[in-house]
């Protein structure tokens, strides 16, 4: 082992030891041990290039990630020669393992985003054999998370003298208030806090840039397949009869609240079958049995359920090939902006919920989420926000665990939508890329 690696591992194993001796853990106190082993070792020291070795750390899901693939992307084109690392949840790492902006890939526990105590107390592997060898020179962490403490306290275990993220304060600005752990700016050297206008979080990624001094110009998210990946969404393509329009239906997403009822999908493509639509339905493992339903009450050949039948590569190969997206809020939504394929989008919040527009960087996900393309897209919200979810600000609108809000959407409002994009200047679809392993 290296001699300034053995000294942090050192610096590591003895301040655990002792925290798990007297059970005494903090942020505060894991900086104040660590930071003098770092500057000892050389590694807080910037050098004539320091964004040679640039490692980007992020741990939240599909759509995430699709989107944090603009700021990648940026980065490789201002600095062609750097090494780039992307540090992510092993759950993920396959959506991005094409990538060819990155040079390499980590993939961490899963845990990480949880339990990032016991994340950063087990992390000694991942620092001593492949974090603190490759001696990275800047660290950028593009998710604007307050509670997501891993991503903070990983960045500054990564031992990079530059170290770019969102302040742990920043929702503060926007009257929100979070009840968290000091992170503290020592973990960060470069603490960003966004505007509180309302920002796409695509451009929120990108603009941590500025704190470099880089003008972050708009960058539009990619997604990446191989060959295998599109014959496989090709064979399921198959499966269907001729139609005039193929529409990726997403009845997945991350929160069951965000989910528009299956049996109102059904209606919404039944009346869309009169306009010689096919489907390909996407989702997750969780959706398999929603999948199936619709399917069955449907004519044979006119739909085929993908949900749970996929990776997230080969889920991106079956969007690029659809003509337009109707679906929730879901990661298979911003897989169809970046292949800029209209876009129907199904959401839980109320466009006039006033509890919200007061604080729309925080709460709204219309805004911060909506799909970042040069197609057309119309949002179908509810009229009104529900029983006790309009009498307060809540995250996307609704505060129930289950299908209600987006629920009074009425089924032909959404085949109104669909005309609408249908009949909005089309633009060509993002020509199609596909990915050798590096």
């Amino acid at each position: 082992m290296d001699e300034n690696i053995e000294k942090l591992n050192n610096a590591y194993t003895n301040y655990f030891a002792e925290v798990r001796a007297q059970k005494n853990f903090s942020w505060r106190g894991l900086y104040e041990n660590m930071e003098p082993a770092f500057k000892v070792a050389g590694y807080r020291e910037e050098g004539e290039d320091k964004y040679a070795r640039i490692l980007v750390i992020s741990l939240n899901a599909m759509g995430d990630h699709i989107i944090y693939g603009a700021l990648v992307k940026k980065l490789r084109q201002l600095f062609p020669k750097a090494y780039i690392t992307w540090l992510t949840r092993a759950g993920i790492a396959e959506l991005i393992r094409y990538c060819p902006y990155v040079n390499d890939i980590i993939a961490v526990a899963d845990e990480a985003k949880e339990e990032p105590i016991r994340f950063i107390a087990g992390a000694q592997e991942i620092l001593c054999k492949y974090l603190w060898p490759r001696h990275y020179t800047a660290c950028l962490m593009p998710q604007w998370n307050p509670d997501i403490l891993a991503i903070p306290a990983l960045g500054f275990m990564s031992g990079a003298a530059v170290r770019v993220g969102f302040s742990d304060k920043a929702a503060l600005n926007f009257g929100a208030r979070f009840d968290t752990p000091w992170v503290g700016d020592g973990y960060l050297t470069h603490d960003v806090i966004t505007p509180v206008e309302a920002i796409a979080e695509v451009d929120r990624g990108t603009s941590l840039l500025l704190a470099l001094g880089f003008r972050p110009e708009i960058t539009f998210p990619e997604i990446w397949y191989n060959e295998n990946d599109f014959k496989t969404a090709k064979t399921f393509i198959a499966q269907l009869k001729p139609g005039r329009k193929l529409a990726a239906i997403g009845i997945g997403a991350g929160a069951d609240s965000r989910k528009y009822p299956k049996e109102k999908y059904l209606a919404v493509m039944k009346k869309l079958l009169e306009k010689d639509y096919r489907y390909i339905i996407v989702g997750g493992k969780t959706e398999a049995a929603d999948g199936d339903f619709l399917v069955n009450n449907l004519p044979d050949g006119a739909a085929v359920n993908a949900a749970g039948k996929n990776s997230y590569r080969e889920t991106c190969a079956l969007i690029s090939l659809a003509d337009i997206y109707i679906g929730n809020d879901s990661g298979v939504m911003h897989a169809a902006a970046a292949c800029d394929i209209p876009i129907v989008e199904v959401s839980r919040e109320a466009a006039g919920n006033k509890y919200i527009n007061a604080r729309p960087g925080v709460f709204s996900e219309l805004r911060r989420f909506a799909p970042y393309t040069k197609a057309p897209h119309v949002a179908v919200t509810p009229s009104e926000q529900l029983g006790e979810c309009g009498k307060a600000g809540y995250w996307g609108g609704c505060r129930e665990n289950y299908s209600h809000c987006i629920a009074s959407i009425e089924p032909l409002r959404i085949v109104q939508a669909t005309d609408m994009v249908e009949q909005a200047p089309q633009i060509p679809k993002r020509k199609i890329m596909i990915f050798k392993a590096r």
